[in-house]
């Protein structure tokens, strides 16, 4: 590689490094700030849960791509928790690396500024790092990585046969993509016959005739002729309809008797605009008016420059940083027209495709934040066609582009230490759904089996080994895909060791910097492999022989029995010696000096992110408000119970975070029923009680629920409080108790 080839590889690394330390700045402290959502992100989490699925048929639900997203980092972290705190943090980091890949091959990794600071302002955007449910911001990656393929791939149509493609995909995801797969299909045979291009229009052929044949089997949501599109629209017709005219009534709970009145006769929502045309298209209109501002909302951050941690303040920041934003996208096409659509002209195409589906649910349904935010992220993806247009595409010097670098992890904000005035509610840093999972899970208990009656019952009293897949094939494959799906894991815990460059009391630092160091040494192949394949093959072939001969029993005894590192360690000393022929290949660090090396060490560590502090707000640890949820998950398990319990609980998809519990029920009753005859309608063994159910107008006699708590006894009923939170589990006398009150 010569020396301009290794300082484009720097600043690329450099900037990687800087992506994943801004990143663990934003995010440290999550898990003590962020409660876990029960509603729609838990119901994702729970499908994922279920997976493998039984039948083609239960992939036809909304959202099945992020379900199985989901099974993926609880089968990798080793349970639910854990999957939706690193799911919410790491898809932000997926989509601020997708965004940032593709700035970097339409301008240029070393043209920096056009890179990093669309990135930037993704990482600090408010509602990266807030928004709930986190499933817009999982197709924004996905979307961004099929621009990236679009990108890699030759030929115009054929760029628009990979859109389309990875639509399809992401219709997996949301199910309204699918206008996407149109659009990008039919530019795709337009240009494919045009340029003839044969090979391009079989391809666009075949991805629509994938997808008519999924809507055919009834395997894709659009199938489904009411799904949650029609549950959506009805909703928020309802909360237009309850802001128009000031009715008391509950948009969410109480859309279908407001729909009923609004649309007489018409029973799905493609017919309200023949009920009542005047009502659907003024809801139509309000949404398109409120839809810019609703866009630019997106783009609130904690403050940077600004002093203080108020509203006003970020407010101030994100109206300055959405007019410059315009201004140079705008200057960029008034300025330089020819060089933005001769260089950019069919990736903006591309843009616009993919931001419609997005566009068209915001006016539909309701301009809401997470149906936005992929048409904000292709935004920011456009702005960095504006910045490499404007600043120019003149390659930075190291120097200049590792201060740039620098520069940005200096001024990442501490999101959640504190949340700069976002969490407005009145229990601001209390966390009652993981206080409560924490304590339901003490329920619950898991018996004690000898494996040799485990492996007789599955497979037959004495069979040997290697009958097994001929008794239980399927048992078989289940194992070996299991172990499959945690190697990834345990090979990347090589890599883990006390954190060097990112201090110790940043939550997860050795796991970052081990993350940082393997996506490094990918990097490095990579390198070798695209850069200077003959030197690196020619090193590698003698060695690779001989290592596969010493390395294959290893894997093979962790793909059959179980991927424990002692199997694996012989592949990593492997991995290693492949990675010192890689970097012999690359030449790496022959024209740099010690005193280089050192100073770039000096400046990665001088950026490293400010530990976290305090949680929610500037007050020392022992003024910190309790986490609710945590709190009542532990209290709950210091009782000492067992289960099975079924449960009734405040939220959706409680069940998944509590092993013990066998069945779940939401404290809220659509069928009008006083509360003491919906109880004994459940009959649930535990209540989970907070302060605020008691304010669900769904309970039209609201003095039954008041009884039942001045008195559970008189329900058979215990009350355990969860110290220092408005929680309460009321424990049912049929259930053994050791250490209830």
């Amino acid at each position: 590689m010569n020396g301009r080839g290794a300082t484009t590889a720097a600043i690329a690394l450099a900037l990687i490094a800087a992506a994943i330390l801004a990143w663990a700045r934003v995010h440290a402290g999550f898990a003590d700030a962020v409660d876990i959502e029960l509603w729609d992100e838990t119901v994702y989490l729970a499908r994922g849960l279920g997976w493998p699925v039984q039948s083609l048929a239960d992939v036809a639900w909304d959202g099945a791509l992020y379900s199985a997203y989901y099974n993926l980092l609880a089968a990798l972290l080793g349970g639910p928790i854990a999957a939706f705190d690193w799911a919410w943090r790491l898809t932000g980091l997926l989509a601020v690396l997708c965004l940032g890949g593709y700035a970097a091959l339409i301008a240029g990794p070393r043209a920096v500024i056009a890179v990093a600071v669309p990135a930037f302002i993704l990482l600090v955007s408010i509602r990266q790092i807030e928004l709930a449910p986190r499933i817009t911001l999982f197709l924004a990656a996905l979307v961004l990585a099929g621009l990236v393929l679009a990108r890699l791939v030759r030929g115009r149509a054929a760029g628009f046969v990979a859109i389309a493609a990875v639509a399809l995909v992401a219709s997996y995801v949301r199910t309204e993509m699918v206008i996407a797969v149109l659009a990008a299909v039919a530019v795709a045979v337009f240009l494919a016959r045009r340029d003839r291009r044969p090979r391009a229009l079989l391809a666009s052929l075949a991805v629509l005739a994938a997808f008519a044949t999924v809507v055919a089997l009834g395997v894709h949501p659009v199938a489904d002729p009411i799904g949650r599109m029609h549950v959506a629209m009805s909703q928020h017709v309802a909360l237009n309809w309850v802001r128009w005219t000031g009715a008391p009534d509950d948009p969410f709970t109480d859309h279908e008797e407001i729909i009923a009145a609004l649309f007489p006769g018409a029973a799905r929502w493609w017919a309200w605009s023949a009920s009542d045309p005047a009502a659907f298209l003024r809801h139509l209109a309000d949404n398109a008016v409120r839809a810019p501002l609703a866009l630019a909302s997106i783009f609130v951050h904690p403050p940077i420059m600004l002093p203080g941690a108020s509203r006003t303040a970020m407010t101030i920041e994100a109206a300055v940083l959405s007019v410059l934003c315009v201004a140079a996208i705008g200057w960029a096409f008034v300025r330089h027209h020819a060089a933005m659509l001769e260089c950019f002209g069919v990736d903006i195409a591309k843009l616009a495709i993919l931001a419609a589906p997005g566009l068209a649910v915001a006016v539909l349904i309701h301009p809401r934040p997470h149906y936005l935010l992929v048409p904000a992220v292709l935004v920011l993806a456009v702005l960095a066609m504006a910045l490499a247009a404007v600043v120019g595409r003149r390659p930075a010097r190291l120097a200049a582009a590792l201060l740039v670098v620098l520069a940005l992890v200096a001024a990442a904000p501490a999101a959640f230490a504190p949340r700069y005035g976002v969490a407005a509610a009145p229990d601001a840093g209390r966390l009652p759904v993981r206080a409560t999972i924490a304590t339901l899970r003490g329920f619950g208990f898991d018996p004690l089996v000898e494996f040799g009656d485990v492996v007789g019952a599955v497979f037959g009293p004495g069979a040997p080994w290697w009958r097994w897949p001929l008794v239980a094939p399927s048992v078989v494959v289940d194992h070996v895909a299991h172990n499959l799906a945690m190697l990834p894991r345990e090979a990347v815990r090589f890599l883990a060791h006390p954190p060097l460059l990112v201090p110790a009391t940043i939550e997860h630092g050795a796991r970052i910097e081990a993350a940082a160091i393997g996506i490094t040494i990918l990097a490095i192949v990579a390198a070798a492999l695209m850069r200077r394949r003959v030197a690196f093959i020619r090193l590698a072939r003698p060695l690779a022989a001989r290592l596969a001969v010493v390395v294959s029993p290893g894997i093979i005894a962790a793909i059959l029995l179980y991927p424990h590192q002692h199997y694996l360690f012989v592949g990593f000393i492997a991995a290693l010696a492949l990675l010192g022929t890689a970097i012999g290949a690359l030449r790496l660090g022959a024209g740099w000096s010690p005193g280089v090396a050192a100073l770039v060490a000096l400046a990665l560590l001088a950026a490293t992110p400010a530990p976290f502090t305090s949680h929610l707000e500037r007050r020392s640890p022992a003024e910190a408000k309790p986490l609710a949820t945590r709190a009542t998950i532990a209290a709950i398990g210091a009782l000492g119970l067992a289960g099975p319990y079924t449960l009734l609980a405040d939220g959706l998809g409680l069940r998944a975070y509590l092993p013990g519990a066998t069945g779940d029920a939401i404290l809220i009753d659509k069928g009008r029923r006083p509360f003491a005859a919906f109880l004994a309608a459940v009959d649930p063994d535990l209540v989970v009680h907070a302060a605020w159910v008691g304010r669900l107008h769904d309970f039209r006699n609201e003095a039954t629920l008041a009884a039942f708590l001045a008195d559970p006894g008189a329900a058979g009923f215990r009350a355990v409080p969860v110290p220092g939170t408005d929680r309460t589990v009321f424990v049912h006398r049929r259930v053994a108790c050791p250490c209830c009150p």
